[in-house]
């Protein structure tokens, strides 16, 4: 844990950009999956940083189009949590999303899911 914390945060310190987005497993699941550059202007995010495989389909190499993100979240200080937001595109305010469940359980049998 302490060792994909770090690298994350490098590869925070390694970015030029201004905006990211934190990929979670799913609405459901708040888990950290995946690090992404907010390109705001192309409604877009590229990955800087996943837990996952480079070629996973469950962290894509690049986000974009509402139709394989299931919920967009803003992250709440006081809260210390992330709040569903209804948006339907990345955003500056956009701190976080997650993917169509058909993503993210691809692959996987049902009693498996189940866990």
């Amino acid at each position: 844990m302490e060792k994909e914390r770090a690298q994350a945060l490098q590869a925070l310190a390694d970015s030029t950009c201004d905006n990211f987005i934190v990929l979670l497993k799913s609405a459901k699941e708040l888990k950290f999956r995946a690090l992404y550059e907010n390109h705001v202007e192309r409604d877009s995010a590229t990955r800087i940083y996943s837990v996952l495989p480079n070629n996973s389909s469950r962290a894509p190499l690049k986000l974009g189009g509402s139709e394989v993100i299931s919920q967009f979240f803003k992250y709440s200080s006081a809260k210390k949590q992330f709040l569903p937001v209804s948006t339907r595109s990345f955003t500056v305010k956009t701190d976080a999303c997650a993917l169509v469940e058909q993503l993210v359980f691809k692959g996987k049998s049902k009693s498996s899911r189940l866990l």
